[in-house]
């Protein structure tokens, strides 16, 4: 009997050290994501561009060679017109909106581009033949041909 005892005593010891060493499954991992077909695209002041390829316009005696350049990207317009002002000359082609001040007109939006300085601290700055403009566009006078730039500028 005593045989016996220690046979089924040796027998549970055994299947017990079995069921104490028996390695756990390890959890699974947390599923990831799947991956997007999408393409994750931030979104850009050329999204609300009425131009983004280079265009000429107008018709007139005058030739103003307009750029507009933002977020690292230019497109160039050449514009033909008898405007006297860089902003009838603007805004007779829709290419810039702002309101009217008593320095003139205070662009905000150029090429359908809205910069607003109070949300984003941007602005256009605006460059005439080749030298950042002491005037407003309101003031600029056009000569047989004139370059300007608006530029995005940031604080």
């Amino acid at each position: 009997m005593k045989k016996l005892f220690a046979i089924l005593l040796s027998a549970v010891m055994v299947v017990s050290l079995a069921a104490c060493s028996r390695k756990e499954e390890p959890a699974p991992a947390p599923s990831e994501p799947e991956e997007s077909t999408a393409e994750v695209r931030e979104e850009s002041l050329w999204d609300d561009a009425t131009y983004t390829e280079d265009v000429e316009l107008g018709e007139g005696s005058k030739i103003v060679n307009f750029s507009v350049s933002a977020e690292g990207k230019t497109v160039n317009f050449k514009i033909h017109t008898d405007a006297e002002t860089l902003d009838e000359a603007l805004v007779e082609n829709d290419l810039v909106e702002g309101s009217e001040s008593e320095y003139g007109l205070m662009v905000d939006t150029v090429d359908g581009m809205y910069a607003d300085y109070n949300a984003t601290q941007q602005w256009w700055g605006l460059y005439v033949d080749g030298e950042m403009s002491r005037v407003g566009v309101s003031e600029v006078e056009l000569d047989e041909e004139t370059d300007v730039v608006f530029e995005l500028s940031a604080a």
